[in-house]
């Protein structure tokens, strides 16, 4: 006969055998792999909604009082959630998150990965923020339509009067495409703010940039999940998209005391990943700086992921299946922590769908430029922006030397 104390050894025995392994596959030492075997808790999300529903978006303090036993991920290494459910041969992995101190880089690695993650945060001096996302409002009900964050399918739909109760903490905008509200077009990229030379200068000057961006995204995902980025390159490849230059059609951007509901997303895939970093702002300027910690913002933690670390973290998680959100925080005086996501979007998708199709793409040498003129007039891509607003500033300069 079996005692619980036997159960206990052999599953130790089997973890760290698993560790062992892991460690093998991340070159990495075996300290540095922490498997957390997770389980489903509605109760617990219900506590948390409810608190949420009372006093708007939760702090690290609700979530201590709410779940006493809830593990905060803070050392460093890879954790890996993986969650085993009744009828499934083999686990699920639920969240992998990777803790790494800069200084344990290499100095060109850092360096490079910083230099790219530079251009994600000047591209928000030049971007209109988003203040329509579900998931940073109140409360989190059924989302409208036109939103993307979701929504606890069984609640009611808030009021416009209860909407007003709650305002959105901290700043988000995007880079990519979207759905489009705008007349007559159905796919568009995110729109600039830019209304000086200056600033449309360095808006063009930056989506030149957006290549190395989505290769650093993309090496990070499959770095992380190899299995979750090549089912999300196989997800795109489906709709048409070339394969070495298409991948994620959305960068989501947050920062300056960021916070959300818990809430689930209307992605078209269940794979969503992301950089967490610390910056200090310098001269009106969001920059890297090498003594600059997570410290300087105290909570803001991610429901699977919380940020008390050094350096740079990367979470994948499933957006679109397991609810999550970013808590409350405080950031020190000209310091703040951006976190960012890519995604396939389903209204991404959707639009995406009513503009073209694979053969249509194809023919098209995978480049809207080439589409049908019915077709590309549907579509406003970043140089679209450019233009419109170089037409703008010069009948402007014509206006006002008249």
């Amino acid at each position: 006969m079996h005692t619980q104390s036997d159960r206990v050894k052999a599953l130790e025995e089997v973890q760290q055998q698993l560790r062992l392994v892991l460690a093998a596959i991340y070159d990495c030492n075996v300290d540095e792999i922490h498997i957390h075997n997770v389980r489903r808790d509605t109760a617990a999300l219900a506590r948390l909604q409810k608190r949420e529903t009372k006093s708007g978006q939760l702090s690290r303090s609700d979530v201590d009082e709410l779940i006493p036993n809830m593990v905060w991920i803070h050392e460093w290494g890879i954790h890996l959630g993986l969650l085993s459910e009744k009828g499934q041969n083999k686990p699920t992995l639920v969240f992998a998150v990777k803790i790494s101190a800069w200084e344990t880089m290499q100095q060109a690695t850092s360096t490079e990965i910083q230099k790219t993650l530079q251009v994600v945060m000047d591209y928000g001096d030049h971007m209109n923020q988003i203040t329509n996302n579900a998931a940073a409002n109140y409360p989190p009900s059924t989302a409208d339509p036109n939103q993307h964050g979701v929504r606890d399918r069984n609640r009611k739909p808030s009021t416009k009067k209860d909407s007003l109760l709650k305002k959105p903490l901290g700043k988000m905008y995007a880079v990519g495409w979207h759905a489009s509200f705008e007349t007559n077009k159905t796919l568009v990229s995110y729109a600039p703010n830019a209304n000086t030379e200056e600033s449309l200068a360095a808006f063009r000057d930056l989506n030149t940039k957006l290549p190395k961006v989505a290769a650093l995204y993309r090496h990070g995902l499959a770095c992380l999940f190899p299995g979750g980025a090549a089912r999300s390159q196989e997800v795109a490849d489906k709709d048409g998209n070339d394969h070495f230059n298409s991948f994620i059609n959305a960068l989501t951007v947050t920062k300056e005391q960021f916070s959300n509901y818990q809430h689930i997303d209307k992605d078209h895939y269940p794979v969503a990943f992301g950089y967490w970093w610390e910056a200090v702002q310098v001269d009106g300027r969001w920059i890297f700086c090498s003594n600059v910690d997570h410290n300087k913002t105290r909570g803001g933690e991610f429901i699977w992921g919380p940020m008390e670390a050094r350096g740079m973290v990367e979470i994948f998680w499933r957006g679109l299946l397991d609810f999550h959100g970013t808590l409350k925080s405080i950031d020190d005086a000209g310091f703040t922590r951006f976190g960012t996501s890519i995604q396939i979007t389903a209204r991404g998708v959707n639009a995406m769908r009513k503009v073209w199709n694979v053969e249509q793409l194809a023919n098209a040498a995978h480049n809207v430029h080439n589409l049908a003129p019915k077709l590309a007039a549907r579509i406003t891509t970043p140089q679209d922006r450019i233009d419109t607003i170089q037409d703008r500033l010069a009948a402007k300069k014509r206006k006002t030397a008249a």
